[in-house]
């Protein structure tokens, strides 16, 4: 017969390893609930008032069907796929809105006065707080119209840059969001 002896916090070790599996699953499915193909986007995105030409965009970027570097860099090899503003990263969905220092500094300036403690940068935070239907309306109104002009103006600012325009600030692109003359 086989005689393993264990050491006396051999159980406790388990046991808090299971509770802290229990955690991380928890808020793995909490994650997947939200990026599950079944989640409905539509209403945080096509709101009343919402401009066509931002909300559109806004669905494209949601689904993750704009021409991102790492997605341009499967249909061509010989693309420059790294982020036109920082350089320091692949451009990918989640790095443009709002990983990179430039798009991060754009989106702070802009409404981390009025979300004070539920400001985030992260994009299923956003998204998960545009679909929250306990923000105030004027409020709520106001997140999502500047959240999606400025996703478009980022995008925007990224094709000048990679078509060689000349950069402009972050400053500038926030009055321009703002329209502060």
């Amino acid at each position: 017969m086989y005689n393993y002896s264990r050491s006396p916090g051999f159980y406790a070790e388990i046991e808090v390893s299971i509770k802290s599996m229990k955690k991380e699953v928890k808020e793995v499915s909490s994650v997947m609930n939200l990026i599950r193909v079944g989640r409905n986007w539509y209403q945080d995105i096509w709101f009343s008032n919402a401009s066509p030409k931002y909300a559109f965009f806004t669905w494209l970027v949601a689904k993750n069907r704009i021409a991102t570097g790492d997605r341009m860099i499967k249909w061509n090899q010989n693309v420059d796929a790294s982020c036109v503003f920082c350089k320091d990263s692949r451009e990918t969905k989640d790095h443009m809105f709002f990983n990179c220092p430039y798009s991060r500094t754009v989106w702070k300036e802009l409404v981390s006065g009025l979300l004070l403690n539920n400001f985030t940068e992260k994009w299923l935070e956003i998204m998960t707080m545009l679909a929250k239907k306990d923000l105030d309306k004027t409020k709520g109104f106001i997140v999502r119209y500047v959240f999606q002009n400025t996703i478009h103006s980022i995008w925007r600012e990224r094709n000048d840059r990679r078509h060689g325009e000349q950069p402009s600030p972050t400053e500038k692109i926030v009055k321009l969001i703002d329209k502060i003359p």
